[in-house]
């Protein structure tokens, strides 16, 4: 099995603030201070060859708070452009105070689509991310400040393998 190694993405949309800057980890944050806005993350620069199948999408995404709470942070992936999107994936506990990487999904795992293909993923405009900053359970900690959180980075990687193209492989000699 291969992998795309970690890709970044080339364009985003949506309302976090300085939504470019979930490109790498380097302490630059996106940040949304309102409940369940989605940001949208595509052109991945992917470039699988052909005859390949997909195996699985992993994602990763740095996150962190001013004061740590109970809070669901959700990544998908659409196939299709934004129409459709995946189930939702998400780290389990509280936000952190610090910089934590989140890792989801995985080299087997198809975010419940199993439909993949290379043509979806090597696009620039079908394959997307969409991080939603979810429901924000405000602790004690936060009284008289605002909720905020930072995202730092997100980024996928993409598992595959030579499809299968069925018939029988026979032992083959070579003679000089």
């Amino acid at each position: 099995m291969a992998d795309t190694g970690w890709l970044t993405f080339a364009a985003n949309t949506g309302p976090w603030t300085s939504g470019g800057n979930m490109i790498t980890s380097n302490d630059g944050y996106a940040t949304e201070t309102a409940e369940n806005q989605k940001h949208i993350l595509s052109n991945w620069g992917a470039s699988i060859p052909a005859g390949q199948q997909i195996d699985g999408i992993e994602a990763k995404y740095e996150i962190k708070t001013i004061c740590s709470w109970s809070n669901d942070v959700t990544l998908e992936l659409s196939w299709d452009g934004g129409t459709s999107w995946t189930a939702q994936k998400k780290f389990s506990g509280a936000t952190p105070v610090s910089d934590t990487i989140y890792t989801v999904g995985g080299a087997a795992d198809a975010w419940g689509y199993g439909s993949w293909t290379i043509a979806i993923i090597n696009s620039t405009t079908l394959f997307k991310a969409r991080i939603d900053s979810g429901t924000m359970k405000l602790p004690a900690c936060l009284t008289g400040q605002s909720a905020e959180i930072y995202c730092d980075m997100v980024q996928v990687k993409v598992y595959y393998s030579l499809a299968s193209v069925g018939g029988i492989i026979t032992k083959q000699t070579w003679t000089p």
